[in-house]
């Protein structure tokens, strides 16, 4: 066994998961390198650890009893509110004073909608054919434009979508937003297990089954870009969170 092999046998072994390597004899330096890549950057504890937790019976008793009820005002609170007119004279001093931008969570393809590339690109003018990213992004230039200011765009793919966003954007000159304004980052991926065994899957010989890790991804991916620094150097203070299939937002 060559020495590269047995690091990483030694390594899956203390989780069970010797089996990814069944077909090491069978690869390629190349296909062997994308594995081994795969496998060190991989947090085998944890994966261990979020299967079990997702086997073990939740003790919803004692979940409840530990839970308190979120604070709240009521309608009969005499606390000081502000007013619809106050609360949009708030937003407006936030757009206007350039401490608002937008993050795009954009990942997911059309399937069910019957079209196989990202959602974002799929049409839905009636009469215009905008996309639903046209829409978005028009809105937020025209939001832009009102408030006098930028307001820049976080837009979060995912590995099946990320290069397609990426020349679709280009080619429609993001719809007017300023290239500098538009940040795209990937959101990042978990190995797919087998849900009786939490053995890790793959999808080729040389290759682990990857699975977009969801919304819930969205911190860690902007914290493992640049886009978290992005933020902070532009001092914002909030962020507007919206998902590309809601045209209303």
């Amino acid at each position: 066994m060559d020495r590269r092999k047995e690091e990483l046998q030694n390594r899956l072994a203390a989780f069970g998961q010797g089996h990814v390597l069944a077909f090491w004899g069978e690869l390629t330096e190349s296909q062997r390198e994308r594995l081994a890549a795969q496998i060190e950057g991989l947090d085998l504890k944890k994966i261990s650890e979020l299967f079990r937790q997702q086997t073990s019976p939740e003790d919803w008793a004692a979940v409840a009893k530990r839970a308190s009820a979120p604070p709240a005002l009521r309608l009969g609170d005499n606390q000081p509110r502000l007013s619809p007119d106050e609360a949009i004279n708030r937003g407006q001093q936030a757009l206007t004073g350039g401490t608002v931008g937008v993050i795009l969570v954009a990942g997911g393809q059309g399937t069910r909608l019957g079209f196989d590339q990202p959602k974002g690109m799929f049409s839905i003018g009636a009469v215009s054919g905008a996309s639903l990213f046209q829409i978005l992004f028009e809105k937020i230039m025209a939001r832009s434009r009102a408030a006098r200011t930028r307001i820049p765009l976080y837009l979060m793919t995912s590995p099946a979508t990320h290069d397609d966003t990426l020349d679709y954007l280009r080619g429609k000159n993001h719809f007017g937003l300023p290239p500098e304004d538009v940040k795209v980052f990937c959101q990042g991926t978990m190995p797919a297990v087998d849900a009786e065994t939490g053995r890790l899957l793959l999808s080729e010989k040389h290759e682990l089954a990857l699975s977009p890790d969801g919304h819930g991804g969205m911190l860690q991916a902007l914290a493992a870009t640049d886009c978290l620094a992005d933020i902070r150097r532009r001092g914002l203070q909030q962020l507007f969170y919206c998902q590309v299939d809601n045209p209303l937002v």
